[in-house]
């Protein structure tokens, strides 16, 4: 097919060759935001999809709810339920006063064990693969910087254009659009 540029891209049963990623380097040389037409913007949640988190972040949510005077996670269950829509839409619903919560949250998670979070053993090449065709990004109720140590950790971060947390907007819709924004991709892809 051709570029939005005029340039001709080849592709091989969805794998780009050596034309595309010619164009590419191009439009990157040029500062461009235009993409070959089938890469995909994948966009990844980070905790419990890129790594094991949820013993360390139960723990600090419950410490963060407790700090401020409403223990309302009792067990796993009610943890869980907190992620079934937004996680701090979730926790303004049950009353929880969003900026004191954020603010005790700051000094739990500063005392956080991360040597306890890894990723999930077989991800790194599922997502180097994926990287090589696709813009790959992670977004989180995390905070950016936590999720950065993590992923340095365990070299992941080449995998990810982009992280976006907690800092950036609390609504993971919001990180979608502003992703989708970011790398001028259409809903669709």
């Amino acid at each position: 097919g051709r570029h939005p540029l005029g340039t001709f891209c080849r592709h091989d049963r969805h794998r780009r060759d050596s034309f595309c990623r010619c164009f590419k380097a191009v439009q990157k040389a040029a500062g461009l935001k235009e993409r070959c037409s089938l890469e995909k913007l994948l966009i990844f949640d980070f905790d419990g999809v890129i790594v094991d988190s949820i013993d360390v972040y139960e723990g600090t949510v419950r410490r963060s709810l407790e700090k401020i005077g409403q223990p309302i996670v009792n067990n796993r269950e009610d943890f869980l339920a907190l992620f079934d829509d937004n996680f701090y839409k979730s926790l303004v619903s049950l009353g929880v006063n969003l900026e004191a919560f954020i603010e005790a949250s700051v000094e739990i998670l500063a005392g956080a064990n991360y040597e306890e979070i890894w990723p999930y053993d077989d991800l790194l090449p599922v997502l180097r693969r994926l990287k090589a065709e696709n813009i790959l990004i992670v977004i989180s109720s995390s905070d950016t910087q936590d999720m950065n140590r993590i992923m340095n950790r365990y070299n992941l971060m080449g995998c990810f254009q982009d992280v976006l947390g907690s800092d950036v907007n609390l609504s993971k819709q919001e990180k979608i659009l502003l992703a989708l924004n970011k790398f001028n991709i259409a809903k669709e892809n």
